[in-house]
Order: structure tokens, then C-alpha cells, then sequence
């Protein structure tokens, strides 16, 4: 099961954990490093909500 929510005062896609929480929107970078790194992807910028989105679900789910 991932974590994901949508903030939509703040248009910011939010992964986590018991662990870790992180805010994703548009414009958010994802580099080699991040939690949520996904080597398949790359590094990668949201150029959508969605993008946002996605990358709130990689998130949620590497540090689950």
C-alpha cells in the first residue's frame, strides 16, 4: 500500500511513511540520491500534477 495525498491549497502531491513525509508539485526534481530515485526514470523534473503525483508514489514507496 502507498502513502500519497493532494494538498490542493498548495497544489503539492505529499508521499510517506512512518518514516518520512515529503511535498511534491510541479517543477519538483527527483535526482540520483532521493529518496524515490528511480533508476529506470532517471533524473526527472514534473512538468504536470501528474509527474507530481508520480513522484509522491516512488517516494511513499522507497521509504516504506
Amino acid at each position: 500500500m502507498t502513502s500519497i495525498g493532494y494538498n490542493e491549497n498548495t497544489d503539492t502531491w505529499y508521499g510517506w511513511s512512518h518514516r518520512a513525509i515529503y511535498g511534491f508539485k510541479v517543477g519538483s526534481e527527483v535526482k540520483e540520491g532521493d529518496c524515490g530515485f528511480n533508476t529506470k526514470k532517471g533524473a526527472w523534473k514534473a512538468k504536470t500534477i501528474e509527474d507530481a503525483k508520480q513522484m509522491a508514489t516512488d517516494f511513499a514507496k522507497s521509504v516504506s
